[in-house]
């Protein structure tokens, strides 16, 4: 056997085998990429619906049924007028009906916003669920009704889901969602703080009657 021969033969062999595989394997992992990147599009331009449809749903949804009374009952305090009658407050049946509304459209737009894999525009889409649950709670304290911090904060997200779907940059947050989203996390904070006060003084140990502390 000449070996001169066999031996070039059989190395040309392997390296076409094996640049044969590494071409198959590359292959398989560029369409695996491919294929993944497709799906990920998919779901976020599904995702990029829904939201968009919960919000303008929210958009469209009536004010909290409190929210006239507790306006006009803050105008009387202003003026120095007598509050509105009781009676003409809203029940707790109403508030209830109201929720079963927007509660719904919210876990949408939360659901849909996990799919986004954009860190800003999920920032920016939960900044704006988080002012929609919290304007109808927290309206006195951001400066304005709830129905009107609701409806600036979905239209904002329709802006933005529009803007993403087109490829352009995220819009500037608009000044009054900057003071609501303020407001918001200014009271949560307290909330936070408040928590972690009375978690001290229930966890702080106690001397007994008329004696000290044991060390």
């Amino acid at each position: 056997m000449n070996w001169a021969q066999v031996i070039p033969a059989l190395l040309g062999t392997l390296i076409g085998g094996g640049i044969s595989l590494i071409t198959t394997r590359w292959t398989q992992a560029n369409q695996w990429k491919i294929e993944r990147d497709k799906r990920a599009a998919e779901r976020e331009q599904t995702a990029r619906i829904s939201a968009t449809e919960a919000a303008v749903k929210l958009i469209q949804i009536k004010p909290i049924p409190t929210e006239e009374y507790e306006l006009r009952a803050q105008r009387a305090k202003r003026c120095g007028d007598p509050p509105p009658p009781d009676e003409e407050q809203p029940s707790e049946d109403e508030v209830a009906k109201w929720a079963q509304i927007q509660e719904p459209l919210v876990i949408q737009l939360r659901v849909a916003i996990e799919e986004f894999s954009d860190d800003p525009l999920r920032e920016r889409l939960l900044d704006m669920t988080l002012a929609v649950t919290q304007a109808d709670y927290m309206w006195e304290r951001i400066g304005a009704p709830g129905s009107v911090t609701r409806r600036a904060a979905c239209e904002h997200m329709v802006e933005v889901l529009g803007r993403y779907g087109r490829g352009a940059d995220l819009p500037p947050l608009p000044e009054e969602l900057q003071q609501a989203l303020g407001a918001i996390h200014d009271q949560i904070e307290w909330w936070d703080s408040l928590i972690e006060r009375q978690k001290v003084q229930v966890e702080a140990p106690k001397a007994p009657p008329g004696g000290q502390l044991s060390s």
